[in-house]
């Protein structure tokens, strides 16, 4: 048997997943960041930097309840009150 758990071995899997291809995996603190990133340059309309400008044409915060999740940009057709 391995002496590394199943987890230990997914979260390995994971990063090195991440470290070839950055564009579609990245890590929770990471997440997180572009989440409040979003959220913080959506609240500030004068002072956005080009990073800002990528994050809110690329993706969306949608919010229901108290769970904040990130999504693309155009997945939903119709307006929605929870998407900010």
């Amino acid at each position: 048997m391995a002496s590394e758990s199943i987890e230990e071995r997914f979260k390995s899997e994971l990063l090195r997943c991440y470290e070839e291809s950055k564009k579609y995996l990245f890590p929770k603190a990471e997440y997180y960041r572009r989440i409040g990133s979003i959220k913080s340059s959506s609240v500030n309309s004068h002072m956005k930097s080009r990073s800002d400008y990528y994050l809110l044409s690329k993706y969306e915060v949608l919010k229901c309840g108290d769970v904040e999740k990130l999504i693309k940009n155009g997945q939903m057709q119709t307006s929605h009150p929870c998407i900010m």
